[in-house]
């Protein structure tokens, strides 16, 4: 499984390593006319009207895809809507993703809510992960979905992997392998369902040894919404926040030892200083309050630490030179990818993962103390 995982992530790198030769910015982009090369694109609003003859790569709030793709697709942003053709593969992250469209090759989809509709189709293997995930569409291969409500409706030519609390086969179901079910609860399976393999029941994935907060996926799919989630997390804040991220980043690579200092010492000081507000009868929102800010400080630490990462690579490879947006892009994903490979290794990731915490959380608290004392 690890080796799947390994080429999954290879084949991410090679697609993005792609070079651009054409970019697209603005809160609003519409593309109208046609494109005979790989398009990088981010907007508030994306909006693809004509065919692109090779891969798109788009960011941004809401993505419309109205128009054949001639190559890969890959896609974040809080509403992904695919309404056309994919001639190759899909990947895709969102609170909403929809895919409406045939894709020639297969498609990873991570979101609060995943959607294979009617008249979609994939026709190699379809990984999906979120909160809700609906297949009604077809899928030429295997399937493989985990979520808390995972609802079948379409057609599964392969075996069905399902994880979740609440499986449901519909009344057209058809599953040309095996039902594999991973959940507490029994199936549910409607009349008229079609199963030419068997029903095979497995246990849920335990706890095993290891560090990180990827040691309990073990599915495909969780650990692919996982990787996607987090690469989304970290393009979103570097990509939104460019001049914080890059200060941050020449701050920690400047002073790397004051900033684990700072780091340390806002790890210790918020906990003490929420501990003191709750005995000192302050009260215990506000008590509360700290702690909350100090857990969502501890994330986005991390994130900027793995952007940091990145930064430092991309400084060393652009030798003094601006470097571009593919470039940047580039750089963050393979940061990513490094970062989880290493989290994987025992003790060595935890101790990884601790000093990245500790120097985004020490570079963020310097920068932001420095541009607090900066007269106004």
């Amino acid at each position: 499984m690890k080796t799947i995982y390994l080429a999954s992530f290879l084949v991410l790198l090679v697609m993005f390593v792609t070079p651009a030769v054409a970019q697209r910015f603005g809160a609003t982009v519409t593309i109208d006319e046609s494109a005979q090369s790989d398009q990088y694109v981010a907007g508030r609003i994306v909006r693809v009207n004509a065919p692109i003859d090779g891969d798109l790569v788009v960011a941004g709030q809401r993505l419309i895809i109205g128009a054949d793709i001639g190559g890969d697709l890959i896609a974040a942003g809080e509403t992904v809507d695919v309404r056309n053709a994919v001639a190759d593969d899909v990947r895709a992250a969102g609170q909403t993703v929809i895919l409406a469209a045939p894709v020639a090759g297969h498609i990873v989809a991570a979101g609060e809510t995943v959607t294979l509709d009617q008249g979609s189709s994939v026709a190699h293997w379809a990984w999906l992960a979120g909160r809700t995930v609906s297949v009604a569409g077809s899928v030429g291969q295997e399937l493989r979905a985990a979520a808390e409500s995972v609802s079948v409706t379409g057609r599964v030519e392969g075996d069905a992997n399902l994880m979740g609390q609440r499986i449901e086969l519909g009344p057209a179901a058809f599953i040309g392998g095996d039902l594999i079910v991973q959940s507490q609860t029994e199936p549910v399976v409607t009349d008229g369902a079609t199963i030419l393999g068997e029903i095979i029941r497995e246990d849920l994935p335990e706890d095993e040894g290891g560090f990180g907060p990827i040691r309990w996926l073990r599915g495909a799919a969780g650990f692919v919404y996982f990787t996607v989630t987090l690469l989304t997390a970290v393009l979103v804040l570097g990509l939104l926040f460019p001049q914080f991220s890059h200060a941050t980043s020449d701050r920690l690579s400047s002073m790397p030892l004051r900033a684990v200092g700072a780091g340390l010492l806002a790890a210790i000081g918020i906990p003490v200083l929420s501990v003191l507000v709750f005995m000192t009868g302050i009260g215990l929102i506000v008590g509360l309050g700290l702690l909350g800010i100090y857990l969502l400080a501890l994330l986005l630490a991390t994130l900027l630490g793995i952007i940091a990462v990145g930064h430092l690579g991309l400084k060393l490879l652009s030798k003094g030179r601006e470097p571009q947006l593919p470039r940047t892009i580039l750089a963050l994903v393979v940061a990513t990818v490094i970062v989880l490979l290493v989290l994987q290794i025992p003790v060595l990731g935890g101790l990884v993962l601790i000093l990245l915490t500790l120097f985004g959380l020490g570079a963020a608290t310097s920068e932001l103390w420095a541009r607090y004392r900066q007269p106004a």
